[in-house]
């Protein structure tokens, strides 16, 4: 469970005619980190979210939606540590909110994907997915490059 002020920064950005989808709760312990993630590759996503709550003791809340709907979100200031976006406008709408430039992490159906972290609380989850257990669960669900 979440705790009130935690649950309530969530709510404000995974919700409330956003554009997003309803949020997930990972992991139980620990730490909350907001993603949010473009549809196309929830899938694989949601593994690696898994994979990072259970290795660090965390607990990740996320929610997906259009490429607009996640940098819009970023945009008006909602509470938003990491962001999964494809290369293209919106990826660039938010490029001034990083505090890290975005990492590569392959192409999917042919439209290369980047991670960012937008605070200093997703630079772990970003980190995390440059590692060879991350990159090789990304290729398990489609990624390549």
């Amino acid at each position: 469970m979440l705790a009130t002020g935690t649950a309530l920064v969530v709510t404000a950005a995974c919700s409330g005619g956003t554009g997003l989808s309803r949020q997930i709760t990972t992991g139980k312990a620990g730490g909350v980190t907001i993603l949010l993630t473009d549809d196309a590759p929830r899938a694989a996503v949601a593994s690696e979210i898994a994979a990072f709550a259970q290795e660090k003791r965390s607990r990740v809340v996320s929610s997906d939606g259009s490429p607009t709907a996640v940098a819009t979100a970023v945009k008006d200031g909602k509470p938003v540590d990491v962001v999964v976006l494809p290369a293209g406008p919106a990826l660039e709408r938010v490029r001034d909110e990083l505090v890290e430039p975005p990492v590569a992490l392959g192409t999917l159906a042919s439209t290369p994907y980047w991670a960012a972290a937008v605070t200093d609380r997703g630079l772990d989850f970003v980190k995390f997915l440059r590692t060879a257990p991350a990159t090789a669960l990304l290729r398990v669900h489609g990624f390549t490059g």
